[in-house]
């Protein structure tokens, strides 16, 4: 027994809570690098659009289908409705997303610091040639 009396042995026996606890940090840790990913190649002012779009329709695809409105898995884990479980196929998709996650981070934090650079050239470009456009012939600035 754990807390709210939820008994976790009914599949996995003592280490239930415990299988427990590592699919909601697997869960956690697959949105968090998801929300990662969308702020490193959104920005912060287009995060609210895509936290709306994740909360609207994340939780129908069929990879994330242990968050709501079905959680299967935890329901195999605490309740044993499928005496063949299948945790091995949700805990195998969960770390797949984290593993497409990841790869989708390093991607966007290399896009930031390339949009980053890009913006800096340009600015820089612009500058100069301001500067070249308001000089003579003898170095002062024209008015």
């Amino acid at each position: 027994m754990a807390a709210f009396q939820i008994d976790f042995t009914a599949t996995v026996g003592h280490a239930g809570f415990v299988v427990q606890w590592m699919l909601n940090y697997l869960l956690l840790l697959a949105v968090g690098l998801a929300l990662e990913t969308m702020v490193s190649v959104l920005t912060q002012a287009f995060l609210p659009f895509f936290l709306i779009f994740e909360y609207q329709y994340v939780p129908s695809l069929p990879v994330l289908g242990i968050q709501k409105p079905d959680p299967i898995a935890s329901k195999i884990i605490m309740f044993n409705t499928a005496p063949g479980h299948a945790l091995g196929v949700h805990f195998g998709a969960l770390c797949g997303v984290i593993g497409v996650n990841i790869v989708g981070l390093s991607l966007g934090v290399w896009f930031e610091r390339w949009r980053d650079g890009y913006m800096a050239r340009r600015e820089r470009r612009k500058e100069r040639a301001s500067s070249e456009k308001g000089e003579g012939e003898d170095g002062e600035q024209n008015e």
